[in-house]
């Protein structure tokens, strides 16, 4: 991280040229590229990281906030942090506020309070009038940390204040358990030590960088020293810092700037072309050209007159309209899209009068205020700016603030992100070799480049940091960090035809007496067989595993086979429920020729259709081996499923004497308890088997007419199910 030193190191020599990101000598195959917008492409600012980072604003001295996270924008409150104007506020990238601050040098979490070593930031603005006095940006590749900058408007001062007039510090969002904190040793950072505009704007760069500009001025405060290595002291000089993964470049490029004193915000153009702000002393818009690949400002041009103490500026979302705002003059519109002085002037449209203030541009919209009064508590907006004229669609008291919150002269400066693609680097050239093997072709493999980077991109369009391949030839993959700084290599990968096989997996009878040959013939190659033996043949008499590695030509290949004494098994007997469908297939396995097969029913094929219970077996018959294997089939009942009925005529009739539980016939029911009681809770009767009932008799006389209660538990099927119910019944005569 490059620090600013106590003084700004010498800017003679600097002007009118940039600071380029790559300082060092690299082989270059590929020319810079740029992912500037381009058809179907998106501005810096329509991308979801910067509508989620912008989502929640926090602005004014008395709370003021608006939360976009939830789409249109929500009236919410925030801490009152002083300070009408210079202030800045950032969102996570779900949309949930991260922290925030004003230029009267305290940052708040997102609670709402001073964060941790938060407090005291300078230079601190002694009337709160830098209309961009802070600023957040991302630090480059480490999501979770920002740059916090603070700068001070010469304007402020009627006396000489200590130094530095810019100056930034570091959040870590990983503080304070989660709430984030600034940096020990990483606070009020000096950065520039001379007088500066109020404008400080970051601009995505065009090389995975980002820019900071702020303009020179000794309008105000002439006393104070100007920087002694800038050609002329009274000319208002662009500063632009280039941010890199490295940290912040302590020395600036410089670019001479038309006009005087800038009083209010600067704006950037969504295509980071053009930037434009309000000169104080001439009331005039400057209108610049900007180079996001070298940070350099020029054409300037002033086309509007008569700005009666100008506040801001903003351009519309597709960089062809240029809106100002000013105390008394209202909002103006103005067609840039021809780059002409006298066209700029002519396209003039009066979008409203009134005294508005801030302009700001949010998901192609731009949102205004007009503090007439401390009290004034509502935000206009502009909801077609790319239109011309009237078609704009300026809609008064859009947005009603919350009390006790009101309208200050700034709404939050933006949050930025580094964007593009810097360059392609050849990183290697590698050789390698690719192994052919009998009946698979090439056999696999795996091209890989170092892992860890954003993201990658080989030549047949997969992406991840390893290639499978299977054929010789050449290939290359770039991969990317940040989506820059893109590197590329290549592999020339050459095919060594080392074909053969043991063959499929054998089967063979083992008795005492057969064997198996396995043989390998690769003119030049060397052999290695399991047990360690180099011969190209391997004579084979038990059953086992056998490996054989054979290596020619630098490139490797192994191949296993498996060889199996035959043995029968057609698998456990099976037990099913009475309800199950019995289909299924016997098998027997996989024999050598001159086998026969025979089975249970007479059949001689390698399985048989079964559909009923059974005994089945099957023989196999090889000489000198003979193997034979029975599995028996059998069904029982599964679920036994009980009911109750509620009602019995014991009167020897011979219908419905006996009260019993029908079960499913044939259900083995254990542990079976069958109890009836009278209303009084006396047990009339109990049984323990199955299939004794009640014949409506209590110790031996006719139990009377009427209602019993009866309880009955036991456990059955195949796979043990507990069954019980209760109830009532009648006893009728």
């Amino acid at each position: 991280m490059h620090q600013g030193p106590g003084a700004a190191p010498s800017l003679r020599g600097l002007l009118y040229k940039s600071i380029l990101m790559c300082k060092k000598t690299i082989l270059i195959l590929a020319v810079l590229t740029y992912l500037h917008h381009t058809a179907g492409a998106q501005y810096y600012n329509e991308k979801e990281n910067f509508l989620k980072a912008n989502s929640v604003w926090a602005f004014g001295p008395t709370g003021a906030g608006l939360d976009f996270s939830s789409g249109g924008p929500v009236p919410v409150l925030t801490a009152a942090m002083g300070g009408r104007e210079g202030c800045a506020s950032v969102a996570d990238s779900t949309g949930q506020l991260l922290f925030y601050l004003s230029q009267a040098g305290t940052i708040y979490n997102r609670n709402h309070v001073p964060m941790l070593n938060g407090t005291g930031l300078y230079p601190r603005e002694q009337d709160g009038t830098s209309a961009q006095g802070a600023l957040i940006v991302p630090v480059i590749d480490t999501p979770w940390k920002y740059y916090v900058f603070t700068n001070t408007a010469v304007e402020s001062y009627t006396s000489s204040p200590s130094a530095p007039y810019l100056a930034y510090s570091v959040v870590d969002m990983t503080l304070d358990n989660g709430a984030g904190g600034v940096e020990a040793g990483r606070k009020n950072l000096p950065l520039y030590n001379y007088t500066l505009d109020e404008g400080m704007v970051a601009i995505p760069g065009a090389h995975c960088d980002i820019w900071l500009l702020t303009r020179t001025s000794n309008a105000f405060a002439p006393q104070i020293p100007a920087n002694p290595d800038l050609p002329d002291n009274k000319t208002p000089y662009f500063l632009a810092w280039n941010i890199t993964p490295e940290g912040i470049a302590p020395v600036p490029v410089v670019s001479p700037s038309e006009g005087a004193y800038a009083r209010g915000n600067m704006a950037v153009s969504p295509d980071r072309r053009r930037i434009a702000m309000i000169t104080y002393d001439d009331s005039r818009v400057l209108l610049c050209k900007f180079d996001p690949a070298t940070g350099v400002v020029s054409e300037g041009l002033q086309p509007v007159n008569n700005i009666l103490f100008g506040a801001d500026v903003c351009f519309s979302p597709d960089n062809t309209k240029l809106y100002t705002s000013s105390y008394g003059y209202g909002i103006r519109q103005y067609d840039i899209s021809n780059y002409n002085l006298a066209a700029i002037k002519a396209s003039e449209y009066k979008v409203s009068t009134g005294v508005y203030y801030a302009l700001k541009l949010y998901n192609d919209t731009i949102y205004t205020g007009f503090p007439s009064s401390l009290t004034q508590r509502t935000l206009a907006r502009i909801n077609n700016p790319n239109a011309s004229g009237a078609a704009c669609d300026l809609q008064p008291n859009a947005i009603t603030l919350l009390t006790p919150s009101n309208i200050a002269q700034a709404l939050p400066n933006e949050v930025v992100f580094n964007t593009d693609t810097l360059i392609i680097r050849e990183t290697a050239v590698t050789r390698d070799t690719i192994c052919h093997v009998e009946g698979l072709g090439y056999k696999p493999r795996a091209l890989a480049v170092p892992a860890g980077f954003s993201f990658y991109e080989w030549d047949n369009g997969t992406a991840g940091h390893t290639r499978e391949i299977d054929t010789p030839g050449t290939y290359w993959v770039k991969y990317y960090n940040r989506k820059c700084d893109a590197r590329a290599d290549t592999f020339l990968v050459s095919g060594v035809d080392l074909s053969f096989s043991l063959g499929p997996d054998t089967i063979a009878i083992f008795c005492g007496q057969a064997s198996v040959n396995l043989q390998v013939d690769i003119p030049y190659a060397a052999y290695r067989w399991q047990d360690g033996s180099t011969s190209h043949r391997y004579r084979v008499k038990t059953p086992g595993t056998y490996r054989v590695e054979v290596s020619s030509g630098g490139c490797r290949a192994a191949d296993t086979v498996k060889i199996e004494g035959v043995t029968l098994d057609l698998g456990p007997d099976a037990l099913l429920c009475t309800d199950d469908l019995i289909d299924f297939t016997l098998s027997a396995p996989p024999v050598p020729g001159g086998t026969v097969t025979q089975w249970s029913n007479g059949s001689s094929a390698a399985a048989i259709h079964v559909t009923d219970t059974g005994v089945y077996w099957v023989t196999l018959i090889h000489p000198p081996c003979i193997l034979t294997d029975t599995v028996r089939i059998t069904a029982r009942v599964c679920d036994c499923f009980l009911e109750m009925p509620n009602a019995f005529t014991p009167d020897g009739d011979g219908r419905n004497d006996f009260f019993l539980p029908v079960i499913k016939a044939g259900c083995p029911a254990k542990e079976y308890a069958l109890g009836i009681y009278n209303r009084f809770g006396q047990q009339v009767f109990f049984s323990a088997a199955p299939g004794k009932g009640w014949d409506g008799s209590y110790k031996g006389q006719p139990a009377d007419v009427g209602t019993y209660f009866y309880e009955v538990h036991f456990t059955g099927g195949i796979y043990p199910k507990a069954y019980y119910k209760k109830g009532d019944l009648i006893l009728l005569r």
